[in-house]
């Protein structure tokens, strides 16, 4: 789907505030970009009354805000909810059109603790780590399904830790990294986990709970070449993270926490990338 779109249609003069990533559109074609590039944060917070009489008051699209709350009384899925807004102004090609139908469809058949754990990854990617948080433990909360496997339970509490990781609450992060580890048994979590005491206690730290988890050490000492060698996406390089721990030796917190957000940052993408969850 094309990432640019001229406006076209009627701006609001007041804007349709999305609560989940705390942002206000002002036109169909907001709307639209969002809603094509967010699907997994289609829920009740954006698809609500607000938003049908918005589009009615604001955009003066009265059909279409009248048949949106029509189908929300209804309880209508997601797909027939979102389909007219995108045919309203044309916004997709024929063939972008019935793609995006069949990607709604795929989410709608998906479980619904499966769907919430990809709200959750959503909310990190926009950096709302706060109600990520949320998300994961309702997902973690609720009843667990036998079909999704310990697995799936391993990567929410992997993904739970990243989120607490990205806010510096590294004690949660630990915590939640080593429930992942007892049932993933990964080298990517086993990694997350080390790295978080790495960087929240110290090296000793690293070593001694390495040392407890079994692991030799030969792989410790790889794993600690990756998280203090290894060159983040940007191109830090070994000094710059060596600076950092000087920085908070020396209760410089401010650039010690900016250095250690792109770590971890890093860190999170990279698990994405080898896991798939």
């Amino acid at each position: 789907m094309a990432g640019y779109r001229l406006c076209q249609q009627k701006r609001a003069k007041h804007p349709y505030y999305i609560e989940n990533i705390s942002t206000g559109i002002f036109s169909m074609e907001e709307l639209c970009f969002y809603m094509s590039n967010n699907l997994y944060l289609l829920d009740e917070t954006i698809l609500n009354k607000e938003l049908g009489e918005w589009i009615v008051k604001e955009l003066g699209l009265a059909a279409l805000g009248q048949r949106f709350l029509k189908m929300l009384e209804e309880q209508s899925p997601v797909s027939e909810l979102v389909m007219p807004i995108f045919r309203e102004i044309h916004y997709l090609s024929q063939a972008e059109s019935k793609e995006l139908l069949v990607q709604v469809k795929s989410m709608e058949e998906q479980p619904l603790l499966a769907l919430a754990k990809k709200k959750g990854d959503a909310l990190v990617a926009y950096g709302k780590y706060g109600n990520a948080i949320k998300v994961y433990e309702k997902v973690l909360a609720g009843k667990p399904d036998k079909a999704l496997g310990e697995q799936f339970t391993g990567s929410v509490w992997h993904n739970l830790g990243c989120a607490y990781a990205r806010m510096f609450q590294l004690g949660e992060a630990s915590e939640c990294f080593e429930k992942a580890y007892s049932m993933m048994h990964t080298k990517t979590v086993l990694k997350s986990y080390l790295s978080c005491i790495y960087l929240g206690e110290s090296r000793e730290a690293f070593l001694q709970k390495g040392a407890a988890l079994g692991v030799d050490s030969t792989t410790l000492k790889e794993l600690e070449t990756e998280i203090t060698v290894e060159k983040p996406k940007e191109g830090r390089k070994q000094e710059a993270f060596m600076r950092a721990m000087e920085n908070r030796e020396a209760q410089d917190m401010e650039t010690y926490l900016r250095t250690m957000d792109e770590i971890l940052e890093e860190m999170t993408e990279e698990y994405h990338k080898n896991t798939g969850f």
